[in-house]
């Protein structure tokens, strides 16, 4: 986006030609030169001169390593990208998460966002479901790092997101999970990390690639549900017909 900018001063009719750009990245690591103005606040300062100017709609925002001093602010921005058709969002917390109280919640109008076809969240804590939220019924790719705030939403979620075909979580601090489940029927790729439990998979016909990555002593097994019946993955691989490639990591393996 940088070198976006800089062009408009090659030629007049260049000058707003950036205003255009369906693609926004925000990075603080590669562009601190950026957010060192005096007398601003950073990174927010930025984003709002740039979506002030813009122009069309907005296909992709990514917003990464950064930490925000205002909650309104990311509740502003992300109204503003479900109005311009956004459809590749990325958001990543600049701290790292311990426990719940650090995650920054996303505000509740992230549920608007109907044309999402990718989400990557790293840091973030998943908001209450609107009343008529239906799913994301795009979305194609979820990637979600860090410690869920609630599982059975997290569950839902990828309950409502019927072509989803690839999903990587990536969690940590989960206490006393007994059991997660994941009902996706177009899901193709699929990367569990963390401390997780039992793990049932259920109606997921076309998976292709599995990949978990266990750190924990909790974990306990992995099954695969289809019309009714639990089977013992690991004991009946043929429930996967699909199946080119399964990946189980870990130390603590029971």
């Amino acid at each position: 986006m940088k070198e976006a900018v800089r062009t408009s001063i090659l030629c007049r009719q260049w000058r707003y030609k950036w205003v255009n750009l369906s693609k926004l990245v925000f990075d603080v690591v590669s562009n601190r030169a950026l957010w060192t103005r005096p007398n601003t606040r950073g990174v927010e300062y930025s984003v709002y001169h740039v979506l002030l100017s813009h122009c069309g709609n907005i296909h992709t925002f990514k917003l990464c390593n950064t930490s925000l001093e205002k909650y309104s602010d990311l509740q502003t921005w992300i109204h503003y990208l479900a109005r311009n058709g956004i459809r590749e969002l990325t958001l990543e917390y600049g701290c790292t998460a311990n426990n719940n109280a650090n995650l920054y919640k996303l505000p509740a109008c992230m549920w608007s966002c109907e044309h999402l076809t990718h989400l990557q969240l790293r840091q973030y804590g998943l908001p209450e479901p609107l009343c008529a939220y239906k799913g994301f019924r795009n979305l194609v790719s979820l990637q979600l790092h860090g410690k869920p705030n609630d599982i059975q939403l997290l569950e839902n979620l990828i309950g409502n997101c019927p072509v989803l075909q690839r999903l990587v979580l990536k969690v940590k601090g989960l206490q006393n999970l007994v059991c997660f489940s994941i009902l996706a029927p177009m899901l193709k790729h699929l990367v569990l990390q963390g401390k997780l439990g039992a793990i049932i998979l259920i109606n997921c016909p076309v998976l292709v690639e599995i990949a978990f990555i266990m750190t924990s002593d909790e974990f306990t097994s992995v099954k695969y549900q289809d019309q009714g019946t639990i089977y013992h993955l690991v004991h009946n691989l043929s429930q996967l017909s699909s199946l080119k490639r399964l990946k189980i990591s870990g130390f603590f393996l029971k």
